[in-house]
């Protein structure tokens, strides 16, 4: 009688671990899915985590606290706090709504970084030495000569 009583509950706990095993294949998806709703609706969790945060930011950068409650969600004024870029003013148009990501200084900088490269391209070719003109002029030659082979 005494080992149908310890028998039972090991086959028991085999049992629900490998059931435990099968649903643990799922978590990521299930992660993943939940993840994606979340962004489609527009964040409603995120939200709702990094509002306390986002409030006690702006309270900190304002030096007082909030004059209402109405400013949950990005919403509020431009506290330049934590997650400024987060509210609807700032360096964001409003007339184009909020963004959280401002784009036009993600463009600004992307067009800063391709006007640097171009300029350092010609500052290289205006400043090259007598030895490497001849070298790159010896390599677009050979390069003409494969071509008229080929």
């Amino acid at each position: 009688m005494q080992q149908l009583s310890t028998s039972l509950p090991t086959s028991t706990s085999i049992l629900i671990s490998s059931d435990g095993e099968s649903w643990r294949q799922y978590v990521p998806l299930v992660v993943t899915g939940g993840v994606i709703l979340d962004i489609l609706l527009g964040n409603p969790l995120a939200n709702l985590v990094l509002g306390p945060m986002k409030r006690a930011s702006e309270k900190g950068a304002t030096g007082g606290p909030m004059s209402g409650d109405d400013e949950e969600d990005g919403g509020g004024g431009n506290s330049g706090g934590l997650f400024s870029a987060f509210s609807g003013g700032g360096g964001v148009d409003s007339s184009m709504g909020r963004e959280r990501v401002d784009s036009k200084a993600v463009a600004q900088a992307a067009y800063d970084k391709a006007m640097n490269t171009l300029e350092l391209k010609r500052f290289l070719e205006e400043n090259q030495t007598e030895e490497q003109r001849y070298e790159e002029i010896r390599k677009k030659i050979d390069r003409q000569m494969e071509e008229l082979e080929d």
